[in-house]
């Protein structure tokens, strides 16, 4: 079985069947919350973006200000892409609607706040 580095590393940057970029992501993993950063660049603003929060994923579409193209490459030539589009499961369950998201400077951060489920124990 592969980790998730490992297959993150494997995935291509580029989907063929949608005619996007995937792009580059980290997630960062503390006590109370996942913090996802994503790297847009070339997206003018907030208002490109799109978030969507799955069961155990983040689906994410942003639209690219300027077609980016790579001509050098001769398997790549020809296309040009004018979004990123991303779905990256999440390790753990989160607080869909706690979730805050914002952007600058080409990056978006995600504070996805862990689903902490607390029980009390009724000692007899």
């Amino acid at each position: 079985m592969i980790s998730e580095v490992e297959e993150a590393m494997t995935k291509p940057l580029i989907s063929f069947e949608r005619r996007c970029l995937t792009p580059l992501y980290e997630i960062r993993d503390s006590e109370d919350e996942l913090i996802l950063y994503v790297d847009l660049p070339k997206v003018r603003s907030k208002d490109d973006i799109s978030v969507t929060l799955a069961e155990d994923k983040v689906i994410i579409d942003a639209k690219i200000s300027s077609p980016i193209s790579f001509g050098d490459i001769p398997i790549y030539s020809g296309q040009n892409y004018n979004r990123y589009y991303a779905e990256i499961r999440l390790p753990v369950p989160v607080e869909a609607k706690k979730t805050r998201a914002s952007y600058r400077r080409g990056i978006l951060e995600i504070r996805l706040p862990k689903k902490i489920k607390r029980y009390k124990v009724r000692i007899e």
